[in-house]
């Protein structure tokens, strides 16, 4: 089950930063999304950089997927094929593996306050015995 719903994650997760690399030209949302990712992650495209031949011919790529930003405000880069211009890994792998840690913490985090809750039931119960059995403070 859970290996079913990691597929459906992985798969939704790719086809989610597909269709947004697909409104890059029209969409400032998903422009600036691609931007603030691909600077932080240091990625390029949602598995290489030849994903953006589908948006820019002529091995043209975004600005943000340069390893030494333009000056220009718009600008592209060329060259995705240098590996000294262009980052060459994809973003997917970045991103899926950076949900999974927050996943994992919030997991870790619920685990803890639940148990912390069974933990205070517990002791409530326990205090409650003590006082029917008349051993509570006095």
């Amino acid at each position: 089950m859970s290996s079913v719903s990691k597929d459906n994650f992985n798969n939704s997760l790719r086809f989610s930063l597909k269709t947004s690399m697909g409104k890059y030209s029209f969409d400032e949302t998903d422009r600036q999304s691609w931007s603030t990712v691909q600077r932080k992650l240091e990625c390029c495209g949602v598995d290489t950089p030849r994903d953006w031949s589908i948006i820019f011919p002529e091995n043209l790529v975004p600005v943000s997927c340069c390893q030494n930003l333009p000056v220009e405000l718009g600008a592209l880069c060329r060259n995705l094929f240098d590996e000294r211009i262009i980052y060459q890994k994809g973003c997917y792998n970045g991103l899926n593996n950076r949900v999974k840690t927050r996943l994992t913490i919030i997991m870790y985090v619920a685990l803890a306050f639940g148990l912390f809750q069974v933990i205070g039931v517990v002791l409530a119960c326990f205090y409650t015995y003590l006082l029917k059995n008349g051993q509570g403070s006095k």
